[in-house]
């Protein structure tokens, strides 16, 4: 429970297993750069606030496991981020940084009560979707897909002076009405 503040700005954070970057306290946390990479994800966030910019690159692999415990990482989806917030209320801004998610893993997971959890990007890269729902006014925000996606229901971007930049990649955007 402590207010800690840490700075990441730069190096190499690796997990063969689970997640690189593990955040149970309250505090404050600002990565502004280095690679953050796990194999079940890169950051987990269960309280405190979050900043995220610069060129930060954070990875799930999509290939680890957070094991069956009811504490930490266990039972938690791979997600390049995901936010938790099993301990307290959660803030987290994204203003930069890539955010990749191999195999069944998602760039950005809000596992959390709504009311726990305010989530706001503004910039960044994203290989996936999943970001376009926590949009800022004047976002700036690109999606680079890394493979193909269907989608069962329309994308709704409602912020005013949003920019979103989708590259397929070479892979497949595809909607799927939920009517058929």
């Amino acid at each position: 429970t402590q207010h800690s503040v840490i700075e990441i700005s730069g190096g190499e954070l690796i997990s063969t297993a689970d997640y690189a970057v593990y955040l149970p306290q309250s505090g404050k946390t600002v990565i502004s750069g280095g690679a953050i990479n796990g194999a079940a994800g890169g950051i987990s966030i269960q309280r405190g606030e979050l900043v995220i910019s610069g060129d930060a690159s954070i990875l799930s692999d999509g290939t680890g496991y957070t094991g069956d415990w009811s504490d930490g990482t266990g039972n938690l989806p791979n997600a390049s981020l995901i936010v938790a917030a099993e301990y307290g209320t959660c803030s987290v801004t994204i203003e930069g940084g890539s955010f990749s998610a191999k195999g069944d893993a998602i760039a950005l997971e809000n596992s959390a009560n709504p009311e726990n959890v305010n989530i706001t990007v503004t910039g960044g890269t994203f290989s996936d979707l999943s970001a376009l729902s926590y949009l800022g006014e004047n976002a700036d925000v690109d999606v680079v897909l890394d493979k193909d996606i269907s989608l069962d229901q329309t994308l709704s971007l409602d912020k005013a002076g949003c920019n979103v930049t989708i590259d397929l990649n070479k892979n497949t955007l595809d909607y799927t009405s939920a009517d058929n």
